[in-house]
């Protein structure tokens, strides 16, 4: 666990999804301890930091921040929802089971006619 100490002395408050409580706060998340590197936080090392996961699709906007920051990504002014969509691919509609042989993806399309 890694100790964080804020560039503003004595703040309290949540940055990245860590917590502080007079200008300290700890945390192992890979993601946030870079972030706070970059952005000139003193960072106390403890143990070597969990390695980088993507979050949950339910996982908060601080915790979507926190990774998308660690990718490099340009996040600025983005909704929990847009930064999850630089990640996550749509799924692809589903194609009908042909009904003679039932193998996925061999139904017929819709949109044809038959000639």
């Amino acid at each position: 666990m890694a100790t964080i100490t804020t560039p503003v002395k004595g703040f309290t408050g949540v940055v990245v999804g860590v917590h502080f409580k007079d200008g300290e706060g700890e945390t192992d998340n890979a993601a946030a301890i870079q972030y706070f590197e970059r952005h000139g936080y003193t960072v106390a090392a403890g143990e070597d930091p969990a390695p980088l996961t993507q979050p949950a699709k339910s996982a908060s906007k601080a915790e979507w921040e926190s990774y998308a920051t660690q990718e490099g990504k340009d996040i600025d002014g983005l909704t929990a929802d847009q930064i999850k969509a630089l990640f996550i691919a749509p799924e692809a509609p589903q194609t009908p089971a042909n009904p003679e042989t039932g193998k996925p993806g061999e139904g017929t399309d819709p949109d044809k006619t038959e000639e």
